[in-house]
Formats: structure tokens, C-alpha cells, sequence
């Protein structure tokens, strides 16, 4: 008779004291206080084998130990032994007396029901099979296959020609939808036709969303879910301060797809189906965190050869196991591996809501990930890194491998990459991150976290992976690094935050809004305790991966000593990291590192009022795909304009730029002179005719009527007047186009993520020279304004021999730093008189003159919008520029009537304002230059 195998189920331990450690049993849910020496003997029976195996492998390990622990030449001579008769399969002699020994200490641990047979488990499996058996009706197929995309366009067409001609050979349809994030022109007009005509040859309905279309989109979504425009908008266009925005598009496409299976596939990937070297039959249930292996190689050209290529169809591979439950899965297979099941999977197998929420193919070629340091960790990757020492080194650098693993695999670990994704968008999902990179990984997270009956399936196949610019290997030092974090690895730290924090439940949409509403609670702490409380995240990470790898040199004593070498650096590394002051500022974010935590902690907030809305949204996303179909006809319902005409009006709005951006360039005095002739109601109130004046505000529609009366005020004293136009509709923007002169610029600029509010003022400010003029919409400005500002600018930059600008409003720190932004600084209002030229810390931007030599301000230097004022002068104070209110009379500039103005809701933000301003040197300019501070 076989003898039965057995494992040790999950268990959790803790030290109590120097002899004695706390094990609970996540299985049967009970704890018990054991030495040091049991609880050695039970982790070492964490895989499948007889109890006279374990006893034998424990003897050996825990002998051998003993003799190759102590430093020096005899503990290598012992380790280089023991390392040479493990690869030779040599088994070492064993004391038969002390195994019967053990194995009686094992076989009390069977009876107490902590090593579990592994007959028992596959009964259970069955039974459950059993229970949870569904009828075989006809599966659900994939409807949408979505692309994000973003100045791509000779990738884009590779991966989509390579797509189209697979679901060609195999007589598959679905709905292509591309998700386009370019910001250059030339690549969305290229993208757009490559596309067009590849789906137009293959007869397939494609429909093109980009940034213009999900702004649209957002509108609606927003209209009918009732949740707040701005979080809309924030999850499908994502925030301009950051680069990479590839989640939002991805929520596109679950919102696009919501009541379907979906696929989302990077535009870097080709269709080319591959299998690793060592495919198995069956199916594997694994409670892993991550369940890939590695298969290394030294190049793409390597890898491809030798590679097992196939002609299957992609969609069906994703179908086969998408949206079911896994005990319909396990049924269809003869053989179940369950050397790495868990109790979660396996409670959560007795569900009957259980499912397969997202399918991820293998990739040969780039493996797509950022850090080298966890394969030496993982089982699966670890044989193969370190079966030749001469290769060993090479592999750990190399990013060209398959990831993969070789027999279909259920999973409830955290991993996901969405390289090439199947999704069940038929019921809710979470929202991806819509910025910055692993933006899948926290999806997965979040699916781990939030919803309790979903699991994930591995298929094993996978595609080719060759993006274009990246090396094939690392040098050793960043294959062994294991920082600075970046945004996405302090969110995963904060979403490993303790379960009590945010408790879940069953209800999915709760459960999302309880993390959403733990984010926005988060991100309303000072600046202070908000980056303490992050880095204490950050620490717990950092250490349950330090304790991961020790772990690994535990477990692995007969492991090579190159191996160990390196993961004993792996482990100093994140000990250094752990020390440093700033360790848990995000590196991949802009500014300094004080802008940085500010912006990550804006980000967070953001990301978690998205949680809070997302059930809502959703729920919109699928009402409005069941009565209005796909994007096409919400673009119809709602009367948007259409591709053409706002292709038209987009040219128009170019144009228009590019001319006052000429003219602002005119150099010789024979151009201006000629422009004074074309413009002889300029030269009669205008007495500034040596620069070029440029003028610079935002509005909104409510604003029209006051906006009208400023640019009367103001339009004779300036060569150009550029208005950023705030959530103003094409009707509106015509409307206001036919009552101004050509010298109003209109920047009517859809494709922008939200309301830019005030920060839209610097809109244009990196593109001119001259004088920028920075006004408000609700101000009358007097007819000699401009001829003070630049005669009072000319005169104090002579005088103090200095860059500047300029104001007519400001504020003067008195203590610093702030506890109150606006009670610890002295206000200069614009309507009352000022005597003399005053120097100010903070000038606010209804009135602001500066000359773009010297300033380099632009639209991305505002962190934050709606605090144009901060930002800019935070900017005249890194730039070295003096800001001066000049002296005026009470009531020079008029204020006309307006309700809920900016400044009335800067009244109820002061903490962010104080924050903000805390974070910078105020300091450095001496209290010696704040007291001396008027100028006649």
C-alpha cells in the first residue's frame, strides 16, 4: 500500500519569548504556544511527502546544519560538500532511530489536524466539485478586445495586425476598441488610419476614444451616475502632473466593456501563442502570492527559437476559464495539483459565487516587470536561476525569459500583470490606478482585498512580448536593487494596511467604499503625520520581505553560496532603505521631494473618492451600454460634436495660437512698426511699445457677463489676450468666439484631464516672450494699468538690480512656519491704496507682471489647481525673483459682483495652503529683507 502524503496547511507564527513561539492555524482556527525546536519541524513540512520523508529531510537539514553553520573553512568545506551531493542526487545516511523519533512527533501533528493528508485534500476538492456543479451551457464569449495605447503608432499596428489576423483564422468577432492617450499629433493621426484600415480589411467594428472622446464620455458617466465630475474624470483621463496614465485608459475599457468579458491587451505585445518547455496536463490550484515560473534566456532571438509555438485561438484560451466557478474548471480535468493550495482558496472553492475574474496570459520575451530580486526567491524561479553557476549571474540580470507556468493554474494570490488580460466585465470590478506605473498590480490588490468569492486563473500559454528601447539585461546592482519606491510601491505598502482598518464583508460596492473612504481619510492628515504614517506602511513591506527572503536562506541550506551571497545583499539593501529619512517619498513623481509627497498624497485622496464613486459609475457604465450601445451612440444621444468638425475646430484654435505665437516673436522694429499699422487702436492707448504684453486669464461659463467687461477694460493695453476656457461645451465656445476680436486667443483645450480652474492662466506661458500679463476674470482694470505696471517693473528692477514681478494683491508671512496660512500673513488688498511698492511673499495672480526672461513659469508648475497664487510665487521664490505689490490708490481696480468666487473657497482651505507653503524655505530670505521691505 502507498503510503499517504502530507503538508503543513497555513499557519501564522509569532515570537512570544527567547524559547517560545505562538502558531495559529488558519485552517481549524486554533493556536498553540510551541518551542522553537516544533515549530522548526512543522515549517519544514510545508510541500507533500511521506512522514518518514519529513522526518528524514528534517534530520538532514537540521544535522547538516549543525556542521555548516560555523564560519571559516570547515563550515565552507561542509557547504561546498553538501551543495555537490544534493545535485547528484546523493542521499547523506540517517540515524533510523532518531527518524522513528520524528516521525512520532509528525504523527501527533496528523492527528491534531495540522498536516493534512494529501488524499483528504483532493476528497475535499471533490466533494466541493460536487457541491458547486453548474450546468454546461454554452460559454460566455469575449465581446471587446481593448487596446491602450500612447504615441505608439508602429507598435500599436504590430500588435493589433497580429490580433486581427488570429481572430481571422479562427472566425472569431468581437468590437475593437482603442484607447489612444497620444499627445502628439502625428502619432494619433497615424494611429487612427493604421487602425482603420487593418479593421476595415478584416471586417471588424472598431471604435477610436481618444482623450477628446473620454472627456465626453466622463460628461456622461457623470451625468447619469450623479458622482462628482472631477473623480470622473480623474478615472478615465487620469492627472496631467503625471506621466503615465495607462490606468485610466484601462478604466475606459471596463467601463466600455461593463457587462461583457473583455480583453485588454498592451499595444507592445504580438499574437504569436507560445507554451514553456514543460507543459503538463491537468489543472493547479495554488494559493501562492505569485504562481509564475521563469524560463531564462540570453536574448529575444534565443527565446523565440526555442520556444513551442501553437495555432490556437487567443479568445477561446481566455474563455476556457474566464467567469467560471473553479469547480466547474476542476471537473473538466482528470489530474489536480494542489501542492500549493491554501485554506483561503479552499474556502473560498465552497462558495457558490465564486469566480474566475481575470485571466493572465505567460509573455516570452521582456518579462515586464521592474525588480530582479524576487526570483531568487520563488520555487519556480529558483532551480532554474541556480542550476549553473556559470549562467546564474546572467539570468538574474537578463530581462528575456518566460513567464509562465506549464499547466493552467486557480489562484487567489495578489498578482496581476495586465500585459495581456482576460476580464469578466459582466459583473463589477475594481478600478484600475489611472496613473503611474503597476497599475495592474493594486488591481489585483484591490480584488484580493475587496472581493472576497474572486479568484484569478493563470493560463498556460502565453504571447510574445518585444517592446522597443529597453535592454536586455540590467547590471547587477539594479537586479539586486530594491529601491527608491516609486508611487505604485507605497500604495501596495499602505494596501497591506491591518485588516481591522477597513473591515470587509460581503457587500463588494461597501467594500470598495470602505478602502476608498480609508485613501480619502488618509490624504486629509498634515503633510507631517500623512508622510509618518505612510512610512510606517512602508517599513511593514519592507520587512515582511526582508522576512520573506530570510525565510528562503533558512529553508535552502543546502542552497549554492553565490546564491546566498546575494540574497544576504538583497536583504542589507532593504535595511538600508529602511533607515533613510525620505525612504517613502515616491521617486517617480515630479518636483522636489517635498512637491512629491504633497502631489502623492493629492493622488491617494483622488484615488480613494474614485473607490467611494466607482459602484455608482459602474452602474452607469451598464445601464448606459444596455439602452444606448457602445460609445458610438452615446456620442449621438448626447449630440457631441463629431470627429470632423472638431477636428476643424481644433485647427481653428491652432491657428489662431500660432499666429499670436509668431507675431510675440517679431523681432526687427520694421515688424512692430507694421503690426502698429495694422492695429492703429493699439497704438493710441498702448504706451509700451518696446515689449510685447501678453494677457492671461481663465473663466468659466458662469463668468461670461463679467468676462466681457474685463476684456473691454483691459484689451487696448495688451497685444494679446489668451482666456483658457474651464468646462465651457462647443455651443458655448462658438458663442463667445463671435463676440470677440481676433486678439482674444481662446484655449479651448478638451483634451485637457478636468477643470484647470485658475491654474489655466499659465496655459500659454511657456510658448511666449515679453511681458506676461496675469489677470482675473472678475476684474475692471483702469486704462492706465498696464502703462504702471511695466513703468513700476522697469523702475524697481533698475533700482534694485534684480529679477521681479509684480502685483497688485499679496500677502507678507509673519511667522514662520505658518500654523494658518491666512491668519499668519499680512493681506495687501488690491482695493485699498497702498503708499509705497511693498514687498510680499505671496502675490496673487488678478494682477501679476512678469517678463518670461526672467521667469520660467509654465502650466506644470501648478502642483495643484485652484492655488495658481501659491504655486506661482513658490516658483518666483525658487527662480530668485522679488515680488512687490506696487503702490496704488484705493479703488484703482474694480471688483465686479460674482457668487462662490475662488477665493471665497480658498476661505475654506486653508490647512492645504498652510501645508503647501510649510514645505518650502521662506526662511532663506532674511527677516532683515521682510522688515526693510517698501521701496519708493
Amino acid at each position: 500500500m502507498i503510503e499517504n502524503r502530507y503538508r503543513l496547511m497555513d499557519v501564522t507564527t509569532r515570537q512570544v519569548d527567547s524559547g517560545k513561539i505562538l502558531v495559529y492555524s488558519h485552517r481549524d482556527q486554533t493556536s498553540k504556544l510551541l518551542e522553537a525546536s516544533e515549530v522548526q519541524l512543522l515549517l519544514s513540512c510545508r510541500k507533500f511527502d511521506t512522514l518518514t520523508g519529513h522526518a528524514k529531510v528534517y534530520f538532514r537539514q537540521h544535522k547538516l546544519m549543525q556542521l555548516t553553520n560555523p564560519e571559516g573553512l570547515v563550515g565552507k568545506l561542509f557547504r561546498s560538500l553538501l551543495h555537490f551531493a544534493s545535485k547528484d542526487d546523493m542521499e547523506l545516511p540517517v540515524r533510523q532511530k532518531e527518524i522513528k523519533s520524528i516521525r512520532q512527533r509528525l504523527q501527533k501533528w496528523v492527528e491534531e489536524g495540522w498536516l493534512v493528508s494529501e488524499r483528504e485534500l483532493q476528497q475535499e476538492i471533490t466533494t466541493v466539485g460536487q457541491q458547486n456543479r453548474t450546468n454546461s451551457s454554452v460559454p460566455e464569449r469575449i465581446a471587446v478586445m481593448g487596446i491602450p495605447t500612447r504615441n505608439r503608432p508602429k507598435l500599436l499596428t504590430r500588435c493589433l495586425k497580429s490580433h486581427l489576423k488570429n481572430l481571422h483564422r479562427h472566425q472569431r468577432e468581437c468590437t475593437i476598441l482603442i484607447v489612444d492617450d497620444s499627445d502628439e499629433q502625428a502619432c494619433m493621426d497615424a494611429n487612427r488610419q493604421a487602425v482603420g484600415e487593418m479593421c476595415r480589411r478584416y471586417q471588424l467594428p472598431f471604435h477610436w476614444i481618444d482623450r477628446t472622446a473620454r472627456y465626453s464620455f466622463a460628461n456622461v458617466i457623470a451625468k447619469i451616475s450623479g458622482a462628482p465630475i472631477e473623480v470622473v474624470r480623474f478615472g478615465l483621463l487620469g492627472d496631467l502632473r503625471c506621466g503615465i496614465r495607462t490606468g485610466a485608459s484601462r478604466n475606459t475599457l471596463l467601463l466600455l466593456a461593463a457587462g461583457e468579458l473583455s480583453l485588454q491587451v498592451d499595444d507592445d505585445t504580438i499574437c504569436n501563442i507560445v507554451r514553456p518547455p514543460d507543459s503538463t496536463d491537468g489543472i493547479a490550484l495554488s494559493s501562492e502570492a505569485e504562481c509564475n515560473q521563469y524560463w531564462y534566456y540570453d536574448n529575444l532571438d534565443q527565446a523565440l527559437a526555442q520556444s513551442y509555438r501553437e495555432e490556437g485561438d487567443i479568445l477561446s484560451l481566455h474563455e476556457a476559464l474566464l467567469g467560471k466557478h473553479p469547480a466547474q474548471l476542476i471537473e473538466q480535468h482528470d489530474s489536480v495539483k494542489i501542492d500549493h493550495l491554501g485554506n483561503t482558496l479552499l474556502k473560498k472553492l465552497e462558495q457558490p459565487e465564486a469566480t474566475v475574474a481575470f485571466t493572465m496570459a505567460g509573455a516570452l520575451g521582456d518579462w515586464g516587470m521592474h525588480r530582479h530580486w524576487p526570483r531568487l526567491g520563488s520555487e519556480g524561479r529558483y532551480q532554474r536561476l541556480v542550476e549553473n553557476p556559470d549562467s546564474y549571474r546572467d539570468y538574474l540580470r537578463t530581462r528575456q525569459l518566460f513567464r509562465g507556468i506549464n499547466q493552467p493554474t486557480i489562484s487567489d494570490g495578489m498578482f496581476c500583470i495586465s500585459m495581456h488580460i482576460g476580464l469578466d466585465t459582466s459583473e463589477l470590478l475594481p478600478p484600475f490606478m489611472p496613473v503611474q506605473r503597476s497599475s495592474d498590480g493594486i488591481f489585483g490588490r484591490l480584488i484580493h482585498s475587496c472581493f472576497p468569492s474572486l479568484c484569478q486563473a493563470y493560463l498556460s500559454h502565453g504571447i510574445v512580448h518585444a517592446p522597443i528601447g529597453r535592454p536586455e539585461k540590467v547590471d547587477i546592482s539594479q537586479a539586486l536593487g530594491v529601491g527608491p519606491l516609486r508611487s505604485p510601491d507605497i500604495l501596495k505598502a499602505i494596501l497591506l494596511a491591518p485588516a481591522q482598518l477597513w473591515p470587509i464583508g460581503e457587500d463588494l460596492p461597501k467594500n470598495l467604499q470602505t478602502i476608498g473612504s480609508f485613501f480619502s481619510d488618509l490624504s486629509q492628515y498634515p503633510i507631517f503625520e500623512f508622510k509618518m504614517r505612510v512610512k510606517n506602511y512602508c517599513i511593514k513591506r519592507l520587512q515582511m520581505q526582508m522576512n520573506y527572503l530570510q525565510q528562503c536562506l533558512d529553508q535552502r541550506w543546502d542552497a549554492p553560496e553565490y546564491w546566498k551571497k546575494d540574497v544576504k545583499r538583497v536583504i542589507s539593501n532593504f535595511q538600508e532603505l529602511m533607515i533613510q529619512e525620505d525612504m517613502c517619498i515616491p521617486c517617480d513623481l515630479p518636483g522636489t521631494p517635498e512637491e512629491r509627497m504633497v502631489i502623492f498624497r493629492d493622488l491617494l485622496g483622488k484615488f480613494g473618492r474614485l473607490l467611494i464613486h466607482w459602484p455608482a459609475i459602474w452602474e452607469a457604465a451598464v445601464q448606459i451600454r444596455e439602452k444606448q450601445g457602445l460609445y458610438t451612440e452615446i456620442i449621438r444621444h448626447e449630440g457631441i460634436i463629431n470627429e470632423k468638425d472638431w477636428d476643424g475646430l481644433r485647427n481653428t484654435v491652432s491657428n489662431q495660437m500660432k499666429k499670436h505665437v509668431d507675431r510675440s516673436e517679431r523681432s526687427t522694429e520694421d515688424e512692430r512698426e507694421e503690426e502698429l499699422k495694422m492695429e492703429p487702436y493699439l497704438s493710441q492707448r498702448q504706451s509700451n511699445k518696446v515689449e510685447v504684453i501678453h494677457g492671461m486669464m481663465a473663466t468659466y461659463p458662469a463668468r461670461k457677463t463679467q468676462l466681457l467687461n474685463t476684456i473691454e477694460s483691459i484689451m487696448d493695453q495688451v497685444q494679446g489676450l489668451f482666456i483658457y476656457l474651464n468646462e465651457y461645451s462647443v455651443e458655448e465656445y462658438e458663442e463667445l468666439r463671435k463676440t470677440l476680436p481676433d486678439k482674444c486667443v481662446l484655449l479651448w483645450d478638451r483634451e485637457e484631464a478636468g477643470n484647470l480652474m485658475d491654474s489655466g492662466k499659465f496655459y500659454m506661458s511657456d510658448k511666449l516672450k515679453g511681458y506676461h500679463l496675469v489677470l482675473d476674470d472678475d476684474l475692471r482694470y483702469p486704462s492706465d494699468f498696464v502703462e504702471r505696471m511695466v513703468g513700476a517693473h522697469q523702475k524697481l528692477k533698475e533700482s534694485r538690480s534684480t529679477t521681479l514681478a509684480l502685483g497688485m494683491h499679496g500677502r507678507k508671512i509673519q511667522t514662520f512656519p505658518l500654523h494658518s496660512y491666512f491668519e499668519d500673513t499680512e493681506a495687501y488688498h488690491f482695493q485699498r491704496g497702498l503708499k509705497h511698492h511693498t514687498k510680499v511673499d505671496i502675490l496673487g495672480t488678478g494682477g501679476v507682471l512678469f517678463h518670461r526672461g526672467d521667469l520660467d513659469m509654465c502650466l506644470e508648475r501648478c502642483k495643484s489647481h485652484g492655488m495658481a497664487d501659491i504655486w506661482f510665487s513658490i516658483s518666483c521664490l525658487k527662480q530668485g525673483l522679488e515680488r512687490y505689490v506696487i503702490a496704488h490708490p484705493a479703488g484703482w481696480v474694480q471688483q465686479q459682483p460674482v457668487e462662490n468666487s475662488l477665493y471665497q473657497q480658498h476661505l475654506g482651505n486653508d490647512q492645504q495652503h498652510t501645508e503647501i507653503l510649510n514645505s518650502f524655505d521662506w526662511d532663506s530670505e532674511t527677516r532683515a529683507e521682510r522688515d526693510t521691505n517698501s521701496s519708493d
